[in-house]
């Protein structure tokens, strides 16, 4: 089954948000849950506004979406 590079990024956007709202519940850890929320919402905001994602070039890379015999792109 193919998931859709976008779709990806959607799900990895969302379980880090869900992730910062569980830290903020918890006392010792709900400063690192507010920050990780807020950065999370800013680069969506982000996103949406230029139209560029950090996520794809990061979900690019990694090897569940290389193409089969195909070797990684860069410098070796």
């Amino acid at each position: 089954m193919t998931v859709s590079l976008r779709r990806q990024a959607l799900t990895a956007n969302g379980l880090l948000l869900v992730l910062g709202s569980i830290l903020c519940g918890i006392r010792t850890l709900s400063s690192v849950g507010t920050a990780l929320t807020l950065f999370m919402a800013l680069s969506l905001i982000f996103s949406g506004s230029t139209d560029f994602c950090g996520w794809l070039k990061i979900l690019e890379l990694m090897p569940w979406n290389r193409n089969a015999g195909q070797p990684p792109e860069g410098p070796e």
